[in-house]
């Protein structure tokens, strides 16, 4: 998931100026924040493997925030949901 510049449920980044550079700014592609995770569907689960990507991604120049959150699990398969935000601020 590529997230906005600016938080519009923050109550100062709710204005016109930050809802339009949000709509101006230009989105990571998902390939590119795919190819720097150290983990592949299909992979055991590896907590280390999943806190050492957060980092890589949040040293990359382009992006200033970048999160992985597990969303799901059955028992034995766990869903991860990579959560990154473009700099910006």
């Amino acid at each position: 998931m590529i997230g906005d510049v600016f938080d519009t449920d923050i109550k100062g980044e709710d204005k016109w100026l930050y809802r339009t550079a949000n709509r101006l700014h230009i989105n990571t592609r998902e390939s590119v924040v795919r190819d720097q995770l150290l983990f592949k569907p299909g992979e055991p689960y590896r907590h280390r493997l999943m806190r050492e990507t957060e980092r890589i991604l949040r040293a990359k120049n382009y992006l200033y925030e970048a999160d992985i959150v597990p969303v799901a699990f059955d028992g034995s398969t766990v869903d991860l949901e990579v959560r990154t935000a473009t700099s910006g601020r």
